[in-house]
């Protein structure tokens, strides 16, 4: 894929970005963001793999 040479992102659109994205940085989030690449899973099933309750990963 070029580059677009040229383009620039606002400092603003970067800040809302981080500040979006930020509740999904921690190690859990990403954990369970994995889990899902491969297939849907329940909150149950997510829960056992994680060693959570069905609560905290739902």
């Amino acid at each position: 894929m070029p580059l677009n040479k040229g383009v620039r992102v606002a400092d603003e659109d970067v800040d809302l970005a981080a500040e979006t994205f930020a509740p999904l940085a921690g190690p859990m989030h990403i954990r369970i963001i994995l889990l899902l690449r491969g297939a849907e899973r329940s909150s149950g099933e997510l829960a056992e793999l994680t060693g959570r309750s069905p609560a905290a990963v739902s």
